[in-house]
Order: C-alpha cells, then structure tokens, then sequence
C-alpha cells in the first residue's frame, strides 16, 4: 500500500506538518506488525530521510513509533517468563 505524502499531512511545508489520527493508527500498526522505519517510509512513498524528519517535528509520530517499540519489547519479556 503505497501513498503519495502528500495525502499523509496538511501541510507539505517542512514548518507545518499535521498529521491526521488515521495515518498516526496507520502508522502504529505498521510499527506492531513488525516493519521498520524504512518499511515505513516506502509504504509512504517518501524517503528515509523525509521520513525521519517529519519524525521529528511531530511529537505524533515519535509517540507513535516509541509506543510499539516499548508494546513489543513488553510482549518479548512475557513471552520469555513463559
């Protein structure tokens, strides 16, 4: 599933990137299935790059990214103590 990036914020100015709950959750599910930044960035059709600095300016993303990652790790710990 491609997009252009366009259709992934308000605002394509490197100052005013919102992003919207859908690609936030799109975003987040995408992270729990396991894909990596770079995955990521390619299902948006935008480069690592881009990618890494909308990740700074939106505090959504980075929210967003550091959810799954602490879900996961958190899931790999139960998974071990069983």
């Amino acid at each position: 599933m491609c997009l252009d990036f366009r259709s992934w914020c308000s605002s394509t100015k490197r100052s005013n990137v919102l992003f919207f709950t859908p690609q936030i959750a799109l975003i987040r599910r995408w992270r729990v299935l396991g894909l990596s930044l770079v995955d990521i960035a390619q299902r948006m059709s935008i480069s690592e790059s881009r990618f890494y600095v909308w990740r700074k300016q939106s505090a959504r993303i980075e929210e967003a990214i550091s959810e799954t990652k602490e879900l996961r790790l958190a899931k790999l710990e139960q998974s071990a103590m069983s």
